[in-house]
């Protein structure tokens, strides 16, 4: 196991060399996988991936970051409404992204 030093209460840890969609793509498309069979769960995280894009969006953040999370989320989204069972469900879920994200660019998809 490596060990990186930060200091105590620090927010930021900065690991050289590696990148958000590095260290977190991965992982995310496993819990998308998992996720997607629970609607409310996948709903949740959606609003989850629109609330940091917005916020990365208002303090000029990286548009690439934006980009993967509105992905993220899309892929979520199409994931879940594939496989959900239930009319209202797949539309719960297309209206989570389409509230989380058509607010911040104006489309659904």
């Amino acid at each position: 196991m490596t060990h990186v030093p930060a200091p105590e209460g620090e927010e930021w840890l900065i690991l050289v060399g590696q990148d958000f969609r590095g260290l977190f793509a991965d992982p995310l498309s496993a819990f998308r996988q998992a996720a997607c069979q629970y609607p409310s769960v996948s709903i949740r995280m959606i609003d989850n991936y629109a609330r940091n894009a917005e916020r990365k969006e208002a303090d000029g953040g990286s548009e690439g970051l934006v980009a993967m999370l509105r992905k993220l989320a899309k892929d979520l989204s199409d994931h879940a409404v594939a496989v959900a069972q239930f009319d209202k469900d797949r539309h719960d879920i297309r209206e989570a992204f389409a509230k989380g994200f058509e607010k911040q660019t104006g489309t659904e998809g």
